[in-house]
């Protein structure tokens, strides 16, 4: 049984943090709108262009951050994308995401602790959330990123291989990007392939966002979920 999140307090219909609300009719015009915000807030070079990446959890060897550690500066240099980064736990982390925004200020940037308005925004701006886990029994932040439109890049491993349907390019189904082993070459094989599709193909991509939004992970569902086996349960006892 899968994590639940509150479908009311995660919400791009309604939360008071974002600067333009939407849903998955009008996500396009709004996200840019979100995006900007967001690039003027961390004084990054504005260009709408690029997209936005995201890391929004614990900072622990569990969440693949020594994957991270390997790619993302190539990345910075030839200014790829824009990075955030929001968390805080072992120091080497913390010390690796600061390193990064003191080198490339114009493209990456560093939140520590936890801000839930910030969070919430950065879902709502942002193009891609990135979770490429050693382990990962289920999570909640790949299902906000999905319920606020930033597609999941994460790691095929416990709850991340159950929740995210990697992007098919001969269907067009997906709600995300995936890769199997915990190997650095893999995840950079991820991010091109996702910058690629993400450049090449607006119409797939924005059909990835319609679809990640429009999946159900609700605390609801969860909860029925867990009712249905308990009574499965008890009828079996007796």
């Amino acid at each position: 049984i899968l994590n639940g999140l509150d479908q009311d307090v995660y919400n791009p219909q309604t939360s008071k943090a974002l600067i333009k609300n939407y849903d998955e009719q009008s996500f396009v015009e709004a996200k840019k709108i979100n995006k900007e915000h967001i690039l003027n807030h961390f004084h990054f070079i504005k260009d709408l262009d690029i997209p936005l990446i995201i890391f929004n959890s614990r900072f622990a060897r569990q969440k693949g951050i020594d994957l991270l550690m390997n790619v993302l500066e190539d990345y910075l240099k030839r200014k790829d994308f824009y990075f955030i980064a929001m968390g805080s736990g072992d120091m080497i982390y913390e010390s690796f995401f600061k390193e990064m925004s003191y080198e490339y200020p114009t493209h990456a940037a560093y939140v520590q602790g936890f801000d839930h308005d910030l969070s919430d925004l950065l879902y709502a701006s942002s193009d891609l959330f990135i979770l490429p886990s050693l382990f990962e029994p289920c999570g909640l932040n790949h299902m906000i990123a999905m319920r606020y439109g930033s597609l999941p890049l994460v790691r095929e491993t416990g709850g991340l291989k159950d929740t995210v349907t990697p992007y098919n390019k001969y269907t067009n189904i997906g709600v995300g990007f995936t890769f199997k082993n915990y190997d650095a070459i893999e995840l950079d094989e991820a991010l091109q392939f996702a910058l690629k599709l993400y450049h090449d193909d607006k119409e797939a991509w924005q059909s990835l966002i319609q679809q990640a939004m429009h999946v159900n992970h609700s605390v609801e569902k969860m909860a029925k979920q867990y009712e249905t086996l308990y009574v499965n349960i008890m009828k079996n006892k007796i």
